[in-house]
């Protein structure tokens, strides 16, 4: 048979495809820019150093601690500060030979805002010893600070309101004798044996402080413990905020919160006498003080005192108003000692009716009537309460435009009559009437009812 044909030799294979041309790597992203870095904290205010205190356990290191202005808190370790005769402030303050001439014969003058505290209550003992310190004698402390005028050559001055608390002290041993000058005592010098507080421009508090054993004899003398004179915006007409005048005043208080006034003497106010714009006694007595004209215990000539939670004016005497005597403003807010009574009512605003027409102007005259209690209580009442103007009759002074206090709203109250009191203040419950410490049961004579049998 025929040889097969030859095979074919086997095509060669196709050469290989070059590969594809690779696309061109990305380039890397660029970098993220970095986060934002935090706002810087703000930097950590350190707390406020406490104010630079003193301690003193002697007379005389108490009085360089005064006219230290650096020295805004001072501490009384315990003991008897006993002033001599050269102690007196007005001619050794600051080497000023002469300071107010009011502040004279004082054993300590203090002029800007401080505090004085016993560093145990009850066991610093101020001793002016006036009796041993000549014919002008000598008061225990005289307070005259925050005066921006020369009238008073004070050495501290100070535009702002100042504060001044005497706390945990025991005052005693003012003496300021009768034999004045009239000159003297148309300067004052006969005033305020224990405490003389002279026109002032803010706020002086006493806590936990007896006022006692202090007297002024002359016979035009006031206040035996304590005597308060007006601040400048008393006299605001002469010297407050006029044109061209140095002098910027502000409202002025004085509180005793915790404190006993006993055995002071003077001729007007035995134990305290006041002219201040505010005056408050809370939880406070003033007991056994004699005036020998009239207040044996408190004589309030101008201004507005306040006395609450349980003050009592006791055991006091004089040939006209025992217990006081008033020519300012005083009222009495409950409650009273316990076993004591006072007429009273609550403090508020009295206000006309509501009037308006109740057909077209139904809504307002129902918002008025609803919120009636509330603009008895309120200053500045909203607007949708549609509280009427107050009316000329008033239950109590509120009204500080007149020299009143807003405080007092709501209070239960008793306005004096500017008249003497002579019997012991609030007054006692008779003998067989159960004492109380309940206002609702100290508004009348009646006290709390008869006591129980037995």
């Amino acid at each position: 048979p025929p040889p097969p044909p030859p095979s074919a030799s086997p095509s060669p294979p196709p050469p290989p495809s070059p590969p594809p041309p690779s696309a061109p790597s990305p380039s890397p992203p660029p970098p993220s820019p970095p986060p934002p870095l935090p706002p810087p904290s703000p930097p950590v205010t350190p707390p406020a150093p406490p104010p630079p205190t003193r301690v003193v356990s002697s007379s005389e290191e108490l009085r360089l601690a005064v006219e230290d202005v650096t020295a805004s808190r001072i501490v009384l370790t315990p003991g008897t500060y006993a002033f001599d005769t050269s102690a007196d402030c007005t001619s050794s303050f600051n080497g000023i030979a002469t300071l107010t001439e009011e502040g004279q014969h004082s054993a300590l003058c203090i002029f800007r805002g401080l505090v004085l505290e016993a560093q145990v209550p009850g066991t610093a003992v101020i001793d002016a010893r006036g009796a041993s310190a000549g014919p002008g004698g000598r008061r225990a402390i005289f307070i005259d600070f925050g005066r921006t005028n020369t009238l008073g050559r004070s050495p501290y001055t100070s535009s702002t309101r100042d504060t001044v608390e005497l706390i945990g002290l025991k005052i005693t041993g003012g003496y300021l004798p009768s034999s004045q000058s009239d000159a003297a005592v148309d300067l004052g010098l006969a005033n305020g044996a224990g405490i003389k507080i002279h026109h002032i421009q803010g706020d002086v508090i006493l806590r936990r402080c007896e006022i006692y054993g202090n007297a002024a004899n002359d016979t035009g003398s006031v206040g035996g413990g304590i005597a308060i004179a007006p601040s400048w915006n008393v006299h605001s007409n002469a010297f407050c905020n006029r044109p061209g005048s140095r002098t910027s005043c502000v409202p002025s208080t004085v509180a005793l919160v915790d404190c006993t006034a006993r055995d002071n003497i003077a001729a007007l106010g035995g134990g305290v006498y006041t002219m201040a714009d505010g005056l408050s006694l809370s939880r406070s007595s003033i007991s056994n003080c004699v005036a020998t004209s009239s207040g044996g215990g408190l004589y309030s000539a101008s201004g507005r005192t306040t006395l609450s939670n349980g003050t009592l004016v006791h055991g006091c005497a004089a040939p006209e108003g025992r217990a006081l005597s008033l020519k300012g403003e005083v009222a009495y807010a409950l409650p009273a000692p316990t076993g004591r009574w006072l007429p009273n009512g609550r403090c508020e605003i009295f206000r006309a009716a509501c009037t308006y027409h109740p057909k077209y102007q139904a809504a307002q005259q129902s918002a008025c009537l609803a919120h009636r209690d509330d603009c008895s209580l309120t200053l500045e009442p909203r607007a949708e309460w549609y509280c009427q103007a107050p009316t000329f009759v008033q239950p109590c002074n509120w009204d500080d435009a007149r020299g009143g206090d807003p405080s007092l709203l709501g209070q239960r109250l008793y306005e004096l009559p500017a008249s003497p009191v002579e019997q012991d203040f609030p007054f006692a419950c008779a003998a067989g009437l159960l004492g109380s410490d309940d206002p609702d049961e100290q508004s009348s004579s009646a006290c709390a009812g008869p006591c129980p049998a037995g």
